[in-house]
């Protein structure tokens, strides 16, 4: 029984993921060489909720991947989005580093506000190349569309990890970024 509900979710999220990433868009995007290219669909390389690694493992997976060949030619420009109507003013509240895959990768989180009043919540960008390298810092403001990072070139396939999430990372908020 426990085996045949898990089946029928992971073809449900399957299903899901596949409809929005064919249907057209009036969203950003985080990929794309340019603004307008960010407001073409994409094609996930995982769904949120895809099992990292395998279902026995039960790693949910809580963001949603997006690979360098979902535009062609092949583009790992990782660019900021807002994803509500009428955020005007966004910073990028939190950049650290952490080892993945024996990499050093980057983590960028974007938030409405400013480094005085701003919201507990944004969007994370994971496995970029360092973002300092494009000049940002903590608490800068960034605009939709702005350029971030590159994917970061040595993860299996380039690809960002994105997702909503609490600011302070915990507790870790389980939200498609879908939605």
């Amino acid at each position: 029984m426990l085996r045949n509900t898990i089946i029928l979710t992971a073809t449900l999220l399957c299903m899901t993921s596949s409809a929005y990433s064919d249907d057209p868009t009036s969203i950003p995007w985080p990929v794309g060489d340019d603004l307008p290219e960010m407001y073409q669909t994409k094609t996930l390389m995982n769904s949120y909720g895809d099992p990292n690694g395998s279902w026995a493992d039960r790693k949910f997976h809580c963001g949603i991947d997006i690979d360098s060949h979902t535009s062609s030619p092949n583009c790992t420009d990782v660019r900021c989005v807002h994803g509500e109507e009428g955020v005007e003013d966004v910073v990028i509240s939190r950049m650290f580093e952490e080892f993945f895959d024996g990499y050093l990768q980057w983590t960028v989180v974007t938030t409405p506000g400013d480094s005085l009043i701003h919201e507990e919540y944004g969007w994370c960008y994971e496995h970029l190349s360092d973002p300092r390298i494009q000049g940002w810092e903590e608490w800068m403001a960034i605009e939709e569309g702005e350029y971030i990072a590159p994917m970061h070139p040595y993860v299996a396939t380039p690809h960002i990890h994105f997702k909503w999430t609490a600011w302070d990372f915990d507790p870790w908020c389980y939200v498609t970024p879908l939605d």
